[in-house]
């Protein structure tokens, strides 16, 4: 599987669980990175256990999702980048990783300088 396939495949896994809901209102506190994001616009819609495609959900500490979650351990500047230094756990395991946050207009972009610097560009869900 090619690193980018990888990649947008590990960001849908960290995907909303169907009952959790999420207002799309950001308040002014909020990093910019806060909300629900897709690979694809089209993946907004998706819920668990209809498609492997779905979207992620940003919190300001955090990455939440169906099989895995990270937790911020460090988050270093401020709009429109952020890097971000997390602690995951993915299907069991203890992952430590960095990656950066950078908004580009209305798409958020997640980049893994330790991969390469491979990157997957999200629109924002409502």
């Amino acid at each position: 599987m090619p690193l980018n396939a990888l990649l947008i495949a590990l960001a849908a896994l960290v995907a909303i669980p169907g009952g959790w809901s999420y207002a799309v209102a950001q308040s002014a506190s909020e990093p910019g990175y806060v909300g629900r994001w897709a690979a694809q616009a089209g993946w907004c819609r998706n819920r668990p256990g209809t498609t492997g495609e779905l979207p992620i959900r940003l919190t300001a500490s955090g990455m939440e999702g169906l099989e895995n979650s990270c937790r911020f351990t460090r988050i270093e500047g401020g709009s429109p980048e952020w890097r971000v230094t997390r602690t995951c756990q993915v299907e069991g395991m203890t992952q430590r990783d960095r990656i950066v946050l950078r908004r580009e207009g209305s798409s958020l972009r997640m980049s893994f300088p330790g991969q390469g610097g491979e990157s997957v560009l999200f629109v924002r869900c409502p």
